[in-house]
C-alpha cells in the first residue's frame, strides 16, 4: 500500500479471498503526468473542502485505544458487534445485523441476504485487493475512511454511504485496473449523502487508472432508485467525475430510473472541468423519476449535466 497519502484520524494502537464481480468501464485517458498521487485539484484551486468529510472527521476517533480482534473472519453469528478492534484479516459477513464501530479493518465483503452490516467511525484499508474495499450490498457506512482496493465501495443494492471519505484506491504499476470511489454495476436502493468522493490515482503505463469518482453502470441489471445528495466530487483523473447510469451500449444501460442528483459540489481542479472531459455524463434527464437539481461547481456557479 502506498504511504504517500494522508492517514486517517490518529489512534493509540495502529497496526484477502472471495471472488468479486467483473467491472465494465469507460475508456480512460492518462492525464496529469507529473506530480504525486492525491486529490488532483487541491493545490491548483485552493478550494476549502473542510465542510466535507476528510482525515479529521472519518475513521477511528482520536484517542481510541484499539485491541486485537480475535473473532472469526467469516462472520455467521447474527448481531455480531465489533468495537474498538484492530482487525488483521478480511471480513466476510454472512449474518444479518453485524455492527462494526471505532475499529480498523481490511476489506469487508457482505454475502447474500439476509447478511447486512453497519460500519461507523472505522478505517478500512483493502490494500491491493482487486474489487471493492467494501462490497456488495445491504451495507450502511457512516464516518468511514475507505482506502485501497480497486473501488472504495462496490454496491449491488441496498447501500447507504454517509459522511464518509472514499479515496486512495490501489493501482499497481503493471495492472490495467479501472478505479472508482463508488461503483454499481446494477442494483437499486442506494443513498450517497454528504461524502467526499475521490478517485485520485495517476494512470499507469498499461492503461490502468480512474474511471470516475462515482460510476453507475447497467452491466448486470438496471440501476434504479439512487440518491446522490450533498457530496463533494473531488477533481479526478478519469474522463468524468460522475457517470449517472444512462449507458445504451450496456445490457441494462437504458433502464436507469429514479436517479436523483441534488445539491452536490464538483471541484473544477486543474482541467477546469473536474474530469478530463467534464464533470458529469450519462444522466438521462427524461428517465422516470430522474432529477438533477442545485448541483454546482466549487465556485458556486450552476452545473448542468
Amino acid at each position: 500500500m502506498d504511504t504517500d497519502l494522508v492517514r486517517s484520524r490518529p489512534v493509540l494502537l495502529a497496526v484477502p479471498a472471495v471472488l468479486t464481480l467483473g467491472v465494465a468501464v469507460v475508456v480512460l485517458l492518462a492525464v496529469h503526468s507529473s506530480g504525486s498521487d492525491g486529490p488532483a485539484g487541491a493545490a491548483a484551486t485552493g478550494f476549502d473542502r473542510s465542510a466535507w468529510p476528510g482525515p479529521d472527521s472519518t475513521g477511528v476517533p482520536a484517542g481510541t485505544e484499539l485491541t486485537p480482534y480475535t473473532g472469526p473472519c467469516v462472520i455467521t453469528e447474527p448481531g455480531t458487534e465489533i468495537d474498538a478492534k484492530e482487525v488483521a484479516c478480511d471480513l466476510v459477513v454472512r449474518a444479518p445485523g453485524v455492527h462494526i464501530t471505532n475499529s480498523t479493518t481490511r476489506r469487508i465483503e457482505i454475502g447474500d441476504p439476509p447478511a447486512s452490516v453497519v460500519v461507523e467511525d472505522t478505517s478500512i484499508d483493502a490494500g491491493a485487493w482487486v474489487g471493492g474495499a467494501v462490497a456488495f450490498g445491504s451495507m450502511t457506512l457512516r464516518r468511514v475512511d475507505v482506502r485501497g482496493g480497486q473501488h472504495s465501495v462496490q454496491c449491488s443494492g441496498t447501500c447507504v454511504v454517509e459522511d464518509s471519505w472514499l479515496h486512495a484506491q490501489s493501482l499497481p504499476p503493471d495492472e490495467p485496473r479501472h478505479l472508482n470511489a463508488f461503483i454499481s454495476n446494477g442494483g437499486s436502493d442506494m443513498v450517497l449523502r454528504h461524502n467526499a468522493l475521490s478517485c485520485d490515482r495517476r494512470a499507469n503505463a498499461v492503461d490502468g487508472g480512474c474511471t470516475a469518482d462515482l460510476s453507475l453502470f447497467g452491466d448486470f441489471g438496471p440501476v434504479t432508485d439512487v440518491t446522490v445528495e450533498d457530496n463533494l466530487f473531488l477533481a479526478g483523473r478519469g474522463g468524468y467525475c460522475g457517470s449517472f447510469g444512462d449507458n445504451p451500449e450496456k445490457k441494462y444501460g437504458e433502464a436507469s430510473t429514479g436517479i436523483v442528483v441534488v445539491d452536490n459540489v464538483f471541484e473544477r481542479g486543474p482541467t477546469g472541468t473536474c474530469g478530463t472531459y467534464g464533470a458529469a455524463t450519462s444522466f438521462r434527464s427524461d428517465g422516470e423519476g430522474n432529477r438533477w437539481a442545485d448541483n454546482t461547481w466549487d465556485d458556486g456557479s450552476v452545473l448542468t449535466p
